[in-house]
């Protein structure tokens, strides 16, 4: 009869374009085929649907369309299960910066009032004493400081108080290379102002061991902006937060594919049972 025919042909096509689906998908030393369709998105789901209409029977046409939308929604919900995963990991790693930086606030902001409490400074905000103790000597005068430290070198023992701030230093040897290749040993000297470590900058000249008064000038330098740094952190915790709030609306938020998933599959299912 023509609708046998009919279904014989669509079942033919469906297996031709199986196999033309497969061949032009492997990766097996760059296979690949000209598709003749030219711009037409030929599928094996367009020669299953030909055959299900051959039949008339609804329910083979039923089949094949849920079998197409049950290959897509199951795309869909890898798809949003993945971003669900990647979310709770973002989740978690933004609360632990939020708690970090929260540790850190009061720290900064302790550091910063005691460093400003030991300065005094006119109205123009010129500096006209400070702290500075080192190896036991004290100097009150930037300039006394400078004149002093500028020949003195740092050390694993080396002492250091600025403006009631006491700087932990670490020295360990180092090695660089420069601009031609040639490696050179070096002493570096790190210090801890507000529990974060900074590296004490070194002249070309003394490339061997960084001096105090360089290790001074740059405390001073960035006790200056613990204010600065305060309002940065505040700023990144703010942000952090709205991140995190944006992440539990995403994770709150229920897939509207797995409910359809389970729907087409039953669905499936009892069609399946009804053709055999």
């Amino acid at each position: 009869s023509p609708k046998a025919h009919d279904l014989q042909r669509a079942q033919l096509l469906e297996r031709k374009q199986t196999f033309l689906s497969q061949f032009k998908s492997g990766g097996r030393m760059g296979r690949k085929i000209e598709d003749i369709a030219g711009e037409t998105r030929l599928s094996p789901q367009i020669f299953a649907l030909a055959k299900a209409q051959a039949t008339g029977n609804p329910l083979a046409l039923e089949k094949i369309k849920l079998e197409y939308e049950i290959k897509n929604l199951t795309l869909l919900a890898r798809s949003n299960r993945l971003d669900h995963y990647n979310n709770r990991q973002q989740l978690l790693n933004v609360e632990y910066r939020i708690a970090h930086l929260q540790d850190r606030l009061p720290q900064l902001k302790k550091a910063s009032e005691t460093f400003k409490s030991h300065e005094r400074r006119d109205d123009e905000g010129k500096l006209l004493s400070l702290q500075v103790r080192f190896n036991g000597l004290e100097f009150s005068k930037l300039r006394d400081a400078n004149e002093y430290l500028r020949t003195a070198t740092l050390d694993s023992t080396s002492q250091l108080t600025v403006n009631g701030l006491d700087i932990p230093l670490a020295v360990s040897d180092a090695l660089i290379k420069d601009e031609l290749g040639s490696i050179t040993d070096i002493t570096a000297v790190r210090y801890n102002l507000a529990s974060e470590w900074f590296d004490v900058p070194r002249s070309e000249a003394h490339m061997g061991l960084p001096s105090a008064q360089s290790l001074l000038t740059s405390v001073l330098r960035r006790g200056g902006d613990l204010p600065s740094k305060i309002l940065e952190t505040e700023a990144t915790i703010q942000g952090n937060e709205a991140t995190l709030a944006r992440l539990h609306t995403a994770l709150d938020y229920e897939s509207p594919y797995e409910a359809k998933l389970k729907e087409y599959e039953q669905r499936l299912a009892v069609i399946d049972k009804e053709l055999l």
